[in-house]
């Protein structure tokens, strides 16, 4: 073929169209002489009266005259691919595909328009991360003829902290993250993660950072249902509530242990603290958050501080965020001792059993000051979904994990 067509896409954003021109896309029929023409999540109506010797899902090139609010008239057609129907596409990303483009292009223009640089990280590296609950992918490289072993990042957090050391203040990274772990309609090994840091920023000023976010997320196109409302708990304010149970910093194993017996909760015999605090959280409080509030809970126990500071009532100075059912956001008044963040790596490593090393390079470049800064982590994946009401993972993604 050897006249110039325009893609749905480039045609869409071209401001000076002429016709008659050639558009290429997939052929839909419709009927005898109305068909769409689709590609990249845009579709246009054709009108025609041209026998059209192709079939549903074949790659055509339409020359088409002026058309409006999305009509177009056809004068001639010619077939570029056969659809052979040995491949079935995501029918439900075909849908989304636009809005999860757009609202990736939204985040990123959010954060820019508050003055934080985006930044890129590593995607391979020799801390994933410590927590114990967090299981990397690994791989290995020779270097100098050795072999050495490297993961896939389960979160950017050891990298944009060594930035935060080299004088940068106010930054953000859009991430793909890597975990191996449970498959469900929330959880897939891969993710997109966003993540932010701001230094001389408290917790509460972050949580007005997470509202701005959000509102702003709440008038684009993508978002549906009824607005949603900020509510802001403590840990010990909902075991209260929901559990009517006086949590504190000394809660003791047997007392949760006896708080399980009590509302008839499943355990083993072997369970720790953090289990069992976990089987209480998950059964008795979180099904019970308010569907569409953005619920933030902070002052976690001190065992469940992860990389957050203990603040002067001795809670772990950090917050978590839920929204229409799914757990977004996970955020810290950071560590920025070197000697207070090697001790919780070193605690973090006594419940792993596989060959993560904490991060030495992270403690030198603390070793050389950081500021004091806070700094929070979201599931983008799943923010999407909670702010386009939709359930499952597989919706926006163009290849889905088979279950």
């Amino acid at each position: 073929m050897t006249d110039s067509f325009f893609s749905l896409t480039r045609f869409f954003h071209q401001e000076d169209k002429s016709f008659p021109c050639w558009l290429g896309g997939r052929f839909y029929p419709l009927s005898t002489s109305r068909f769409e023409l689709r590609s990249q999540g845009l579709s246009l109506l054709c009108h025609t009266q041209l026998d059209i010797k192709a079939h549903s899902g074949d790659w055509v090139a339409v020359k088409i005259n002026p058309f409006k609010k999305g009509e177009a008239v056809v004068v001639d057609c010619k077939i570029l691919s056969v659809c052979k129907k040995t491949f079935k596409k995501n029918e439900s990303y075909v849908s989304v595909a636009k809005d999860w483009s757009d609202f990736l292009d939204l985040v990123r223009s959010f954060f820019k328009s508050k003055g934080l640089a985006c930044v890129e990280t590593p995607s391979l590296v020799k801390c994933p991360g410590t927590e114990p609950h967090l299981i990397p992918f690994e791989t290995e490289i020779k270097l100098d003829g050795k072999k050495e072993k490297l993961f896939l990042p389960t979160s950017p957090e050891m990298h944009l902290k060594k930035l935060l050391c080299q004088d940068w203040t106010d930054f953000f990274e859009i991430k793909k993250c890597f975990r191996n772990g449970e498959l469900s309609s929330i959880h897939e090994p891969e993710f997109f993660m966003l993540e932010w840091y701001r230094s001389f920023f408290s917790l509460e000023d972050l949580i007005q950072d997470v509202f701005d976010f959000f509102t702003f997320l709440s008038q684009q196109s993508f978002f549906k249902g009824n607005p949603f409302t900020f509510k802001e708990y403590s840990v010990k304010d909902l075991f209260l509530k929901f559990l009517d149970f006086s949590l504190t910093p000394e809660t003791t194993r047997e007392e949760l242990l006896s708080l399980a017996q009590k509302k008839d909760l499943i355990f083993l015999k072997n369970d720790t603290w953090e289990d069992l605090f976990h089987l209480l959280f998950l059964n008795c409080i979180e099904k019970e958050l308010e569907f569409n509030q953005a619920t933030v809970i902070r002052d976690y126990p001190p065992s469940l501080r992860a990389y957050a500071r203990l603040n002067s009532r001795g809670w772990a100075d950090r917050f978590e965020l839920y929204l229409r059912g799914f757990e977004l956001a996970n955020a810290f008044y950071e560590v920025i001792d070197k000697e207070e963040q090697k001790k919780i790596f070193q605690q973090h490593l006594k419940n792993r059993k596989d060959a993560v090393s904490y991060d030495e390079d992270l403690l030198e470049c603390m070793s050389q000051g950081m500021p004091p800064c806070s700094g929070i982590a979201v599931g983008l994946d799943r923010l999407f979904l909670s702010l386009s009401q939709r359930t499952h993972l597989s919706e926006i993604r163009p290849f889905p994990y088979k279950k």
